[in-house]
Parts: C-alpha cells; sequence; structure tokens
C-alpha cells in the first residue's frame, strides 16, 4: 500500500524489516514454513524489492550498487522457489535494461511460454487467481518481447506483440500505442 501511495521508502523499510525479522527469528519461519505459505510469500516479498530496485536503478543507470540489489532480490527469490514467473519477468526486464539481449530473450521467452500453456482445470477460485496471473505474466512477457524485437529492429515481430499487449489490456498506457505507432512507421504503414 505504501508504495501505490508513494511512500518509497517506508515500501522498502516495511518488506526489508520482514526479510530481516524472518531471516532473525526462525520460529517465525517456522510457523510460515508449516502453513505452506513461507516460500510463496517471502519470493514475493523478494520480487517487489527486485522490482522496485529495478526501478531505482532504471531512474539512475550507472550505479553498480542498484544493479548487484537487484541481483541479489533475484537471486534471492530463485533460491525458493527457480519456477515463479514473476521473478523470471523481473529478470528479463533486467536483462533488457542492461543490454543482454538474449538473456532477456531467454527470461521472458520462458515466462510467455508459460502464461500461453494450457493448464488443468482446478478449483474455481483458485483457477481465477492462476488465470488472473497469467494475463499479468502475459502482457509483461509481450512487452518485453515486443521491446526486444524492436531493438533488433524486427518491426514486424514488435508490432505483432505490441498489438496483442494491446488486446491483452486494452486500458494500458499511451506508451503501447505509441510502440505501435513507430513499428508502423518503421515498416512504413501509413495507412
Amino acid at each position: 500500500e505504501y508504495h501505490r501511495q508513494g511512500q518509497s521508502q517506508h515500501f522498502e523499510s516495511v518488506l526489508n524489516e520482514i526479510v530481516s525479522t524472518i531471516e532473525q527469528d526462525h520460529t517465525v519461519e517456522q510457523y510460515y514454513r508449516e502453513r505452506g505459505e513461507y516460500k510463496e510469500g517471502i519470493v514475493e516479498i523478494f520480487d517487489a524489492l527486485a522490482a522496485y530496485a529495478l526501478d531505482r536503478s532504471l531512474k539512475s543507470i550507472g550505479e553498480i550498487e542498484r544493479k548487484k540489489e537487484v541481483l541479489d532480490y533475484i537471486q534471492k527469490a530463485d533460491a525458493i522457489n527457480q519456477r515463479n514467473e514473476y521473478t523470471w519477468l523481473i529478470k528479463g526486464f533486467f536483462e533488457l535494461a542492461f543490454g543482454n539481449i538474449d538473456n532477456a530473450e531467454y527470461s521472458l521467452k520462458n515466462v510467455y511460454d508459460r502464461a500461453t500453456a494450457k493448464s488443468s482445470v482446478q478449483r474455481s477460485e483458485r483457477h481465477s487467481q492462476q488465470t488472473s496471473d497469467k494475463k499479468i505474466f502475459l502482457f509483461g512477457s509481450l512487452l518485453g518481447l515486443a521491446t526486444l524485437a524492436f531493438i533488433r529492429k524486427k518491426y514486424s515481430t514488435a508490432l505483432e506483440f505490441f498489438s496483442k499487449a494491446l488486446h491483452q489490456n486494452a486500458k494500458c498506457g499511451a506508451n503501447v500505442r505509441v510502440a505501435i505507432a513507430s513499428c508502423t512507421f518503421k515498416l512504413e504503414q501509413y495507412d
């Protein structure tokens, strides 16, 4: 909630306090492990910290400490669950931001493939949450893959991915529409 209110320092402070408490107090860790919520919750915290650190590092490109901070959070999340789509999405955008195009493509393609894979139908409430998560992961991976295609000057592929992203989330920001316009301009499709 702090993050949504623009209180970034409080957001980071609360998440770091939770991580510190769990790392120091094994009773808390044992409680959550027994309830089966530990891994999921901790991965979400590390992912939130990684996304926040990535956002800060993008605003101050060149600071090696910020890059290391993002990597540290990603590695901590990976140590708990290597298959978490959100972690893979953050990895993809991290690699993209720092020019590691092949690594970015690997991570984003992994998320895209998992988001588009057919899954077995489970209980309706859980299935509904998984469907919602898959849409989020699909949208993010489409934007990342579209950006990669644009960087590689594969404008028709970029246009396809940006269009799919817009179709996936029609309420997305204007930047997706501008990206579509940029692709059509590069492809000289002026109609």
